[in-house]
């Protein structure tokens, strides 16, 4: 279910989750879906799908929120008392935990190329700056004040979302659960996902892949900061496994890169503390071509280069000397132009 391409609205209803009332105020009708609300929608939909927090998860077995969550979709005289449902059992939470702010609770029936679906998207507030026109003794006056009602706009990322369908039957989620200040002081991250959706995070071969470079990155960090040749030489190496394997073999790119010796061990085992304990795994090549297309390198303490990978892998454009002593020389070939940017 990641990134949605093919949306279509059928219903939308938004109610308001107020942490300072006694209870939610619950709306009673759909949306007018005008073209502005559909591309609002439909922006904040698909950029929830793509959204780099985004994990996949499970209900946890038969539950009343995935029974109120099916019913949105599937049964049409229902949406809006399901959709009630879901924004008490939000409000409940939210007003009891304390960790969510307050805010509008957007939920949407849809159809994709995933087939039919739901959206649930807490809209916390933001705050704007609007004008305000009075008169003081019969003079017209422009100030500005705050209010503290303003929805993310399409720019923005959601903090907390879940795309939910049906079609294999047991239901999956794409659950987006960016922690808020309050959670992240309380060091309960988990609010959304565990006592709302009841679902438990699965890992998928974008997770992998992620971890996979993140972790490889750390373990170059700790263990070549003092040869910038090998590090470069590591790096290079799993970037080139990364765009041209479908899955990656650890033990096996190890091996060929570090060899049979203590350091390869070493990364392995590093790795299966990061969470990636099987021998292969499964390369997502959209992440990579997505992430690998640019590259910044930080040189010592005082320099820094944005490269994307034609050049870097163009020899007669760049290219890295490795002098034998743990230092490199970067060489850039070829320019035409420069300038130099404020």
């Amino acid at each position: 279910m990641r990134n949605i391409r093919n949306i279509t609205v059928n219903r939308a209803i938004i109610h308001i989750i107020d942490n300072s009332m006694e209870e939610p105020i619950l709306n009673q009708r759909d949306l007018y879906l005008t073209d502005e609300t559909l591309d609002f929608i439909g922006k904040h939909i698909a950029k929830a799908s793509s959204d780099e927090e985004a994990k996949y998860a499970k209900f946890n077995g038969s539950n009343n929120i995935e029974n109120i969550c099916r019913s949105a979709i599937y049964d049409e005289d229902k949406f809006i008392e399901s959709s009630n449902e879901i924004a008490k059992a939000f409000f409940n939470l939210s007003k009891s935990c304390g960790l969510i702010p307050s805010g509008d609770l957007l939920i949407v029936k849809f159809e994709s190329e995933y087939g039919k679906m739901l959206a649930i998207m807490k809209m916390i507030y933001n705050k704007t700056f609007i004008h305000s026109i009075d008169y003081e003794n019969e003079k017209m006056v422009i100030d500005i004040k705050t209010q503290y009602i303003g929805l993310p706009d399409t720019m923005q990322r959601l903090q907390k979302c879940a795309l939910i369908n049906f079609e294999d039957d047991n239901g999956e989620l794409l659950v987006v659960n960016r922690p808020t200040k309050q959670e992240k002081d309380a060091k309960n991250l988990n609010t959304f996902t565990d006592e709302m959706l009841k679902c438990t995070l699965i890992d998928d071969k974008r997770d992998f892949t992620k971890n996979f470079v993140k972790s490889s990155e750390k373990w170059v960090r700790e263990n070549l900061k003092e040869d910038a040749g090998k590090a470069e030489e590591v790096r290079r190496e799993i970037g080139e496994a990364l765009r041209n394997e479908d899955f990656i073999d650890i033990k096996e790119i190890a091996t060929g890169i570090l060899g049979n010796d203590e350091m390869a061990e070493n990364y392995i085992d590093t790795l299966k503390e990061e969470g990636l304990k099987a021998e292969k795994i499964e390369i997502d090549k959209e992440w990579v071509d997505k992430k690998l297309k640019r590259k910044k390198l930080k040189i010592d303490k005082d320099m820094e280069i944005y490269i994307n990978s034609d050049a870097y892998n163009d020899i007669n454009r760049f290219q890295i000397k490795r002098n034998g002593d743990g230092t490199i020389d970067i060489i850039i070939r070829q320019i035409r132009n420069y300038f130099e940017k404020q």
